[in-house]
């Protein structure tokens, strides 16, 4: 019905065990519904957004393997803009897969493939296959003015794809506020995405620009989060009206800011 129909535009298939696997790792893996989904995909030339993601870490979409499916029907469908695919357990095979199709698609605006079991070089293949194309690889939307990720566990092959978000004024040109804070990244991974948004209005901490008090106490911020912060403070359009911050732990539980200060010396200077 899917590759047929000429009125569907939208299609929500998300938290569902169309692999045969429930949120809790039951049952027997079956690729075969899936990829039919994917071959409809393929010949659908009415479908304009299909969700097929997880809910969270703790009952995802068990579709591992659908990658090459999904990626050859980017390949011949000329109408889909969005693709969620958050949180599916796609491995680094399901990333190449996809990157190939990523790489040739005529329509495509979003594909979100954040919270999957992607290493850094799949990552990095997604990035490179977009790279000349407005494709948001995280779910941001191109008149979206905010995007909130804190404490979603994002880790470093997911912030190489925020990095790519970042990097495009057709995807994140309205974008004011990114909230990445509360992460599991390390101060290599929170500067590259300080990088990507220097010289612009956006906010990697949650900070608005009519905000003057800013609480981060007893909150667990560690060295990553320092340097994100520090880029707000560093911002005279984010943190313009911040009067008061407050980072402090409390007497049994001090915060792990240690080798923060000169991060902290530098945002004070501007």
């Amino acid at each position: 019905a899917l590759g047929v129909s000429t009125s569907l535009t939208r299609l929500d298939l998300s938290y569902n065990q169309l692999c045969g696997i429930n949120r809790y790792g039951e049952g027997t893996y079956n690729a075969t519904g899936i990829k039919a989904i994917a071959d409809a995909l393929g010949v659908s030339t009415s479908l304009t957004s299909l969700n097929v993601s997880g809910k969270n870490v703790l009952e995802p979409h068990h579709l591992k393997g659908s990658g090459n499916a999904f990626g050859e029907a980017l390949k011949s469908n000329n109408s889909i803009k969005e693709l969620k695919m958050q949180y599916c357990q796609l491995d680094v095979e399901d990333g190449k897969g996809l990157a190939a199709g990523l790489a040739v698609s005529a329509s495509l605006t979003s594909c979100n493939v954040l919270k999957n079991n992607l290493d850094i070089a799949a990552a990095k293949s997604l990035v490179e296959a977009v790279n000349d194309k407005s494709i948001s690889l995280c779910g941001i939307k191109s008149d979206q003015t905010k995007a909130n990720f804190r404490g979603w566990g994002l880790k470093s092959p997911d912030a190489i794809l925020l990095v790519s978000d970042l990097s495009k004024a057709g995807v994140s040109a309205s974008l004011t506020s990114c909230n990445v804070l509360f992460n599991k990244m390390d101060v290599a991974t929170a500067k590259s995405l300080v990088e990507a948004v220097e010289g612009k209005r956006i906010s990697l901490a949650g900070i608005q620009p009519d905000e003057t008090k800013a609480d981060f106490s007893n909150k667990g911020l560690k060295p990553a989060d320092a340097i994100l912060l520090a880029s707000d403070l560093s911002k005279a359009d984010v943190s313009t009206s911040l009067t008061s911050l407050d980072v402090s732990g409390v007497r049994y539980k001090p915060h792990n800011l240690k080798g923060s200060g000169t991060v902290f010396g530098e945002a004070l200077k501007s």
